[in-house]
């Protein structure tokens, strides 16, 4: 397909659809895989996507993206988002077992941290590995760019409706919220993600 044709303004937008390509990127690890994640795409400005970079034994994983410009092609890894500058931090297991400690101490010591969804620019989902003597746990981690303690407070509020009254839908148990992260905890819910069921090809609708 010629890509240049579909938008003269972004030759290269082919290559966020060649995962072998981010794969080349992105090699740090071996025996790396990669899926693509995101698109955004605004024609004749610019094209951003993400892709889930991981083992094939999941021990390690980490977001990769590529940004599209007229000017060219940048790639960089998820937490290097100018707009997200805490990222570094709430990926650090143990700073975040330190903040844990204060705020919440029954959540034990951090394991893990995977990365599970991110909009560049805008909001990213971690998830702890947790461990308290010596049974295992986890829990969200949900950062956002702006207007952070407004949305905390309002799913806190949910929360709280929702304890009260049955008939209102089901919202994740807020832990903490740290405003110098900018970001709320919350605790895991049974069940799998919506976004896993409805890309599995294994799924019958």
């Amino acid at each position: 397909m010629n890509w240049h044709n579909i938008d003269p303004t972004l030759p290269h937008l082919s290559h966020v659809f060649d995962s072998s390509a981010a794969m080349h990127r992105f090699a740090q690890q071996p025996s790396m895989r990669c899926r693509r994640q995101s698109i955004e795409y605004i024609p004749g400005t610019r094209c951003t996507a993400t892709y889930l970079l991981s083992q094939e034994d999941a021990a390690w994983q980490t977001i990769g993206v590529v940004e599209i410009e007229p000017a060219g092609i940048e790639h960089r890894l998820f937490t290097e988002d100018p707009l997200l500058a805490s990222l570094p931090t709430a990926m650090d297991a143990n700073r975040l077992t330190a903040h844990f400690a204060v705020d919440h101490a029954a959540l034990g010591q951090i394991d893990a941290v995977i990365p599970v969804r991110y909009k560049p620019g805008s909001r990213c989902t971690l998830r702890y590995h947790t461990r308290t003597q010596g049974a295992q746990s986890f829990c969200f981690g949900k950062l956002l760019a702006k207007d952070s303690a407004e949305i905390a407070q309002a799913v806190d509020d949910l929360y709280r409706a929702s304890q009260s009254t049955p008939e209102l839908p089901g919202v994740a148990q807020p832990l903490a919220y740290w405003p110098e992260l900018n970001m709320l905890v919350q605790a895991a819910v049974a069940g799998a993600e919506l976004h896993d069921l409805a890309f599995d090809p294994q799924q019958k609708l």
